[in-house]
């Protein structure tokens, strides 16, 4: 069975609406935003507490083994397994006695946007994703939530009854009123009485109530007309930021799960008034910013970033990433290598931006790629000669069908655990660096080499590496930097 053939399913199961009634033994309640903070969590521990040689490939093929629970739809087993692998990595988590049975909580604080000021009461609710064996005894344990800066951090304890929460969902009301609380977005962490924490969820403190906000800016942004290309792009990512504020299934948006709904209120604002005018509130943004690109009736998410000390005198090297099956456009920003990618281009000083992947898979992806790109190329002064596409997974095959149909405008590419070679179609593709790892269960060298060696004999410029003792997903952190310094070569 080919990779594509393989994955797709698992993207109907990813993108696809959502399903009711996995079963008791699938925990009902465990959805995409639990998985992202389990996932977030893992890739923070692996930064803090590096592997040593003999332990790397076992925790490869486990990880590469929950994901494939994950991508089948077998989220709770996923998401406990990756919780146990976690605490396996750190010394001081494997010998706390509350580690397992506090990773399988959910703590979230309601309401999920608190108003600053308002008559809002803030509670606790605690839930238990799956079953582990409870404590013999009832225990205290601290809800810690910590916000942008080194200060701002606020904490509650209280004590759970394991066994209660076993049978639902408890509820506990905070005191919050010592707290000096700011607007912005915190993340919400369950801590051990080692004092041991475990990220579980974030939560949004308004200066506005978000609903307010949201109606006020959709009034303004009905009036505006624009007709310019830029503008147009520019008016369709406003609005669609502006949706964010009020998003309905917010457990299964790990999207909203990164925004600071304050800042994106004052963003909002800002970009509202420069559209009134006339300007394009995108034009040389820096920092992280998470927009659409309007193609064909669709919107497609994608996240810009551009480090805050980028000279916009000078041309950008741009770099497009495609993120693999049961991920998103947030996925190489929050998630492979901790981030990774993200801090090359802080470093670095390049134009990174991540898209959602199915949407550029098949026929239509060169269209869709080459207006995204024309839409960068009005935003920000691109080197047009130093564009670079890199795909993990299901994104290797996205970058590999680009490749196949390339107008010319790609100067170099990665295909990272995904690639099928090239058939008659092909014209000149650029040059590609085809990446394996020796122990990837899905997309396994013996299928990845031979597709590379015949793009060689068939004339084309294409290098394969064996990343050895890695696995699927976390091979990519583990080459993203050698993976740049290939591509900035070309």
């Amino acid at each position: 069975m080919s990779l594509t053939r393989m994955l797709l399913p698992a993207l109907a199961l990813l993108f696809g609406p959502a399903r009711a009634g996995w079963g008791q033994t699938e925990a009902s309640q465990v959805n995409r935003s639990d998985f992202a903070a389990a996932y977030v969590r893992f890739e923070r521990t692996l930064l803090s507490v590096p592997l040593n040689e003999a332990a790397v490939a076992g925790v490869n093929r486990d990880f590469d083994a929950l994901s494939l629970k994950f991508l089948m739809g077998r989220h709770g087993e996923a998401v406990k397994r990756l919780h146990e692998l976690t605490i396996s990595l750190d010394r001081a988590l494997s010998s706390d006695p509350q580690a397992a049975a506090v990773s399988s909580l959910r703590a979230r604080l309601e309401p999920s946007a608190f108003l600053l000021g308002g008559k809002d009461s803030v509670e606790l609710h605690l839930m238990k994703l799956y079953a582990v064996p409870e404590p013999k005894e009832e225990g205290w344990l601290t809800v810690r939530l910590t916000g942008s800066s080194p200060e701002d951090v606020h904490s509650f304890p209280f004590q759970v009854d394991w066994q209660a929460v076993s049978y639902g969902k408890l509820v506990y009301p905070v005191d919050h009123k010592a707290w000096r609380l700011q607007p912005g977005r915190y993340e919400v962490a369950l801590v051990t009485e080692r004092g041991n924490a475990f990220l579980s969820s974030s939560w949004s403190v308004v200066s506005r109530p978000p609903v307010d906000v949201l109606r006020e800016n959709a009034l303004r942004l009905e009036r505006i007309r624009v007709e310019s290309p830029a503008l147009v792009q520019a008016l369709a990512s406003t609005a669609a930021r502006n949706r964010l504020l009020v998003e309905t299934a917010v457990s299964e948006s790990t999207t909203r799960w990164t925004l600071d709904l304050d800042r994106l209120r004052r963003e909002l604002n800002s970009e509202i008034r420069e559209l009134e005018q006339g300007r394009n509130p995108f034009r040389g943004r820096k920092g992280d910013t998470w927009r659409v690109l309007r193609h064909g009736g669709e919107e497609i998410p994608f996240r810009v970033f551009l480090s805050e000390s980028a000279d916009l005198s000078r041309v950008l090297p741009l770099v497009v990433a495609f993120h693999g099956a049961g991920g998103d456009e947030n996925m190489f920003l929050e998630g492979y290598g901790s981030g990774i990618l993200k801090r090359l281009a802080d470093q670095r000083k390049f134009l990174l931006v991540t898209p959602r992947t199915p949407p550029f898979m098949g026929a239509k992806g060169a269209g869709l790629f080459e207006a995204l790109v024309g839409v960068l190329g009005r935003d920000y002064p691109l080197d047009t000669r130093r564009i670079y596409v890199v795909g993990h997974s299901l994104g290797g095959l996205a970058v590999n069908g680009l490749l196949a149909r390339d107008s010319g405008k790609i100067a170099a590419a990665c295909c990272l655990c995904g690639f099928q070679g090239f058939g008659p179609e092909a014209k000149n593709p650029p040059p590609v660096l085809v990446v394996a790892a020796e122990l990837d269960p899905i997309a396994p060298p013996s299928r990845l080499e031979p597709a590379a060696r015949r793009a060689t004999e068939a004339g084309h410029s294409v290098e394969f590496r064996l990343v050895k003792g890695f696995g699927h997903t976390l091979a990519v952190g583990r080459v993203m930097a050698d993976v740049l310094d290939w591509l900035f070569r070309r």
